[in-house]
């Protein structure tokens, strides 16, 4: 994770000359909850973009990623394909976003079943969560990122 120009998980793993791919295991629109409404500067109930993907390099399970977008600035973008390529890409190109900046928290925790069983892992096995919040260039929330890790796999690099 870096900050200053942004890059997404496939850009990151083009850096270290590694193939990325999702597997999409969920797409709809939620309603913010009060902690969502909070973090990405919207009112509680509106309407977010709530994506799950399984994250893999070289067809390598890598992490679980959940990101909520404030749909309000990206309408329509479920009919994008959200399993092939970047998700930034998606948002510079078909949106004109341009994101400029975000926070990032890391941690480490044991999985729960589920998450260990996404990544074929056996449970509970070490993660490295991180927690991002996107913004764009006008100051501007836009996304919220938790992605689960697999430690044995993924290093964390700040800058």
């Amino acid at each position: 994770a870096e900050t200053g120009p942004l890059i997404s998980f496939t850009e990151e793993m083009a850096r270290r000359g590694m193939v990325a791919s999702s597997q999409l295991l969920s797409a709809e629109i939620v309603g913010a909850s009060t902690i969502l409404a909070r973090t990405l500067d919207v009112s509680i109930g509106s309407r977010l973009v709530y994506l799950r993907r399984l994250r893999l390099a070289e067809n390598e399970l890598i992490a679980v990623q959940t990101s909520y977008l404030v749909e309000a600035l990206c309408p329509g973008i479920l009919k994008d394909d959200l399993e092939n390529g970047s998700l930034y890409a998606t948002l510079r190109k078909t949106y004109g976003l341009s994101l400029t900046d975000s926070s990032v928290t890391v941690e480490a925790a044991l999985s729960d079943d589920e998450t260990a069983n996404l990544l074929g892992l056996p449970s509970p096995a070490v993660l490295l969560i991180t927690e991002q919040i996107t913004l764009i260039d006008s100051g501007r929330p836009i996304e919220f990122t938790r992605t689960l890790y697999r430690a044995d796999r993924y290093r964390v690099r700040v800058h």
